[in-house]
């Protein structure tokens, strides 16, 4: 564990909590975006690069919405089918299996939602690294949704992954979903340097002291600015591990010493 070598309480760039997360203006603005959208019961997609931030952006949107009337339902890493989505939402709403013929399943989940909605109560059907999802089951996801409209909407959905709303727009037999749902993009960091410090400062640490002025001054030369927050905390990782495997501070000379290995590596990729 290289961050209790620096005296830090945690890992400084896996956020735990919802005030863990970095809020600069764009991610401020996502954040509040997917809230509104939420609490108004529509569908949005979520999309950005892997390291975007997109899965600790809901989870700091699902902090503040877990509670009475709202329901919060993830389905992590699907690959579920048409005839299966409804299945899985019966189970996430009601914690039961649902058995039996498609049509069977459908009228069960039917059933959850007017239940939410007599209520009044509010699903949040959040599904994850949803780029895997076919066809079939984004449009019965949109299906399911416009149905939710005769219930004054008790079932937001947030379908998120890479590149979901690019694919959305391309494919004819989806673009009705596409027009339907709100965007979002997960975006990048503006200031690497204060992206540092805050995770640094969060997981109990001085960023001074880890990362001195004229360090952190040549890792913002060294690395351009539009960065995802994964890549700035992998690559400040390897250098917090790097130092405390030769048990040395974080010099100019290790840094750029990285950072040319990562060139090479790329190169010979």
């Amino acid at each position: 564990m290289f961050w209790t070598h620096f005296h830090l309480l945690r890992h400084p760039f896996r956020p735990r909590h919802s005030d863990d997360l970095y809020r600069d203006a764009g991610i401020a603005g996502a954040e509040r975006d997917l809230f509104d959208i939420i609490q108004e019961g529509e569908l949005a997609c979520l999309s950005g690069p892997a390291g975007a931030g997109k899965t600790t952006l809901i989870d700091a949107v699902i902090h503040h919405l877990d509670i009475e009337p709202i329901y919060v339902r993830t389905i992590p890493r699907t690959r579920l089918t048409g005839g299966h989505i409804a299945q899985a939402i019966i189970r996430k709403l009601s914690g039961r299996w649902a058995y039996g013929s498609l049509e069977h399943r459908s009228s069960r989940m039917v059933d959850e939602l007017i239940d939410l909605h007599q209520h009044n109560r509010q699903a949040v059907l959040i599904l994850d690294n949803a780029d895997d999802l076919k066809n079939a089951t984004l449009r019965d996801i949109d299906q399911i949704h416009e149905a939710c409209g005769c219930f004054s909407r008790p079932l937001s959905v947030v379908i998120a992954g890479e590149s979901i709303a690019r694919r959305l727009e391309r494919d004819m037999d989806l673009r009705g979903l596409y027009q339907s749902a709100a965007q979002i993009e997960a975006p990048q960091i503006d200031d690497p340097g204060q992206f540092i410090a805050h995770a640094i400062e969060g997981a109990g640490g001085r960023v001074a002291e880890i990362f001195p002025s004229d360090v952190l001054g040549t890792f913002l030369q060294l690395y351009p600015t539009a960065l995802t927050p994964g890549e700035i905390g992998r690559i400040a990782s390897e250098l917090m591990m790097w130092a405390c495997d030769i048990s040395e501070p974080i010099t100019l000379n290790l840094i750029t010493s990285v950072h040319g290995d990562a060139r090479q590596e790329g190169v010979a990729a």
